[in-house]
């Protein structure tokens, strides 16, 4: 009897698990980092926490040198307030990093884009993808370049909004 053969699994239908390493290599198209929207949704996001945590350590500090006996002996309220706290930082990154997308590849067949947790979502090619630019912003602190919030309109996903870097998709001003 012969030795067993290992057996190539993909972990996707193309054959790739959606991270940029794995999509750069893999078949034709081009690849296109999102950078500039990347690094604007970390900063913002950073921004965010330092203000929350900024809020939830001004509040904790009241609550615990509070004149009252109340809030401070209360461990069930403090335990809620932090779980408030934990659960706006996890909307937080929702909003902000969750709608960056890691990148995007250009097909002829299709458009994947790459989001944040890996997952890939596939789109019709370039040409016949509708994107409406939502907002666009300017570069500054928050991002060395500048950004554009845009909505992409397909039948399967329905709306999707994405922040990504100016120019990153073709576009029509909504």
């Amino acid at each position: 009897m012969s030795a067993p053969r290992p057996i190539r699994i993909p972990r996707s239908l193309d054959g790739t698990d959606g991270s940029p390493a794995d999509t750069k290599g893999s078949g034709s198209g081009e690849y296109r980092e999102n950078r500039g929207g990347t690094t604007r949704a970390l900063r913002v996001y950073l921004l965010f926490l330092l203000v929350l945590v900024v809020l939830y350590a001004t509040f904790l500090g009241l609550a615990l040198t509070s004149s009252s006996p109340g809030l401070s002996t209360n461990y069930a309220v403090l335990a809620g307030f932090s779980a408030i706290a934990l659960a706006l930082a996890i909307v937080g990154w929702f909003i902000t990093l969750g709608r960056a997308p890691r990148g995007v590849r250009f097909k002829t067949s299709e458009t994947m884009i790459t989001e944040r947790t890996r997952r890939v979502r596939r789109f019709p090619p370039a040409p016949s993808l509708t994107v409406r630019v939502v907002g666009r912003y300017p570069s500054n602190l928050l991002s060395p370049e500048p950004t554009e919030l845009v909505e992409l309109l397909t039948e399967t996903h329905g709306t999707r909004v994405y922040l990504v870097e100016a120019g990153l998709l073709p576009s029509e001003v909504g």
